[in-house]
């Protein structure tokens, strides 16, 4: 079953979709709703009719109290979830329906997501798998399983660049991963056939190589790549790319990622060099970013070197100190990039954000402020800007400061998860500071209420409660 644009729909179904979309901007979302499940029954491949679906749901989620929705949604979506779960294999199509109602009441439902995801897999709906696992990521985005999910699913949509970045943020995640790196390995491979222009749509790719030689290593490249060995036999084929098309940029990007892969790194930066060299990269501030990333890499293994040395000499003086020098080195090294790029590039807040972290880390509470305050503009840096403003505020004694900003907080995020606890324990312990014991109580009451055995929270509340009493 191919994905379908909303101009191969027949020509009723186009002017529903006009329909859903005006009724959408006039705010009937429910109708919207309606008219894409309608839809999508009959053309369950049409990615862009889902979007339209998934902005109407998240569009009604979004006027409703999140955690009482969710915690409603959790019981009232259950058997819906269990009863498509039982028809991905045999009946994908009612599987990705009935997941899709499921979403009605809660588009974060990550099981729901994973069943469109598994479902749209069994349908050979690459782009539709891409799309669950990208919602999977947003409602849950430390979730290693499916990152790994997503990068899988973006090399078999013929989506490689988006591959390498997952697998990059995978290793900050767990760096040495082995699975990231074979990951990254597969991207790379999948990046050259598709810079290569290995695949097309007539033909067998072995009448499109020059010779049977060639014809194996692609063969090769499309399997899991596991050894090293390969991966130094694509650098040599890139290499002879690169020779023939020396201003093609995305070969140079292909031999960066795969001399990482295999852990050359000053290779890998030296590539970076050329490519930046070229007209096309030397505006190219990711290329930038990836050296220095690059550069901290190096120190990062060294420091994991002399840890594991020392790990085996505990007793070991040196070693020691060592370890404690290339810490100073690469927690510089951090800064003065972060510190660097924001100087560089002033209206990008992901950097002005990772500097602030760096400073407050480093006890410059006065200059992290400086930046969590220009890095809230950022929506998704918000909550988390918002939440260091508070712990900034903390850190100088102004509770009534940090009650604003953590209130702000609180009162952004939906779910129940382990950040809203924190947000609203921070919330706590100021009103306690402020010798506010009934709010400081309501806010442990409220953690409690949730999560009995969250930090010291049941400790907490029978100290406020003493306090109060007295």
């Amino acid at each position: 079953m191919p994905e379908i644009p909303v101009t191969s729909l027949d020509p009723r179904m186009q002017k529903q979709v006009e329909n859903a979309r005006f009724a959408m901007d006039r705010g009937n979302t429910e109708y919207t709703i309606n008219i894409c499940e309608e839809i999508l029954r009959k053309a369950p491949g049409c990615i862009q009719v889902r979007r339209l679906l998934r902005a109407a749901q998240r569009r009604i989620f979004k006027t409703k109290n999140r955690f009482v929705a969710k915690a409603t949604a959790a019981i009232t979506t259950l058997p819906l979830v269990l009863k498509a779960s039982g028809k991905v294999k045999k009946d994908p199509e009612a599987a990705l329906d009935l997941a899709e109602r499921a979403l009605n009441a809660d588009p974060t439902n990550v099981a729901a997501l994973k069943i469109i995801a598994q479902a749209a897999r069994k349908l050979e709906l690459p782009e539709t798998v891409v799309f669950a696992h990208e919602a999977i990521r947003e409602a849950a985005p430390n979730n290693i399983q499916n990152l790994f999910a997503l990068g899988e699913a973006y090399i078999e949509a013929k989506q490689p660049e988006d591959a390498l970045h997952v697998g990059e943020a995978l290793l900050k995640l767990k760096p040495g991963e082995g699975r990231a790196q074979e990951l990254i390995k597969n991207a790379s491979v999948a990046q050259s056939i598709h810079s290569g222009k290995w695949e097309s749509d007539s033909g067998t790719f072995r009448d499109k190589l020059r010779d049977e030689s060639t014809a194996v290593s692609i063969e090769q490249s499309n399997k899991v790549v596991t050894s090293e060995e390969m991966t130094r036999r694509l650098i040599e084929e890139t290499k002879a790319k690169v020779k023939a098309e020396p201003n093609n940029l995305n070969y140079y990007r292909s031999l960066v990622q795969q001399y990482k892969a295999i852990g050359e790194l000053d290779a890998a930066i030296e590539w970076l060099d050329k490519a930046r060299e070229l007209p096309s990269g030397a505006a190219d501030s990711n290329l930038e970013k990836q050296r220095a990333d690059l550069e901290l890499q190096k120190l990062e293994r060294k420091l994991s070197e002399l840890e594991k040395k020392l790990a085996l000499e505990p007793e070991n003086a040196e070693v020691k100190a060592a370890v404690d020098q290339q810490r100073m080195e690469l927690q510089e090294a951090r800064l003065q990039q972060a510190s660097n790029l924001v100087h560089k590039y002033p209206n990008d807040n992901n950097y002005r954000y990772e500097l602030g972290r760096l400073y407050f880390e480093r006890g410059m509470i006065d200059e992290a402020i400086q930046q969590f305050q220009a890095s809230q503009r950022n929506p998704k840096l918000r909550f988390s800007s918002l939440s260091y403003l508070g712990s900034c505020f903390m850190e100088k004694g102004l509770f009534d400061l940090a009650v604003q900003q953590l209130e702000s907080a609180k009162g952004e995020l939906s779910q129940m998860d382990d950040l809203k606890k924190e947000t609203i324990y921070q919330l706590a312990v100021c009103y306690e500071k402020m010798g506010q014991p009934e709010k400081a109580l309501e806010h442990y009451k409220t953690i409690y209420s949730s999560d009995i055995g969250f930090r010291d929270v049941a400790e907490k509340i029978n100290t406020v409660s003493s306090k109060k009493e007295g």
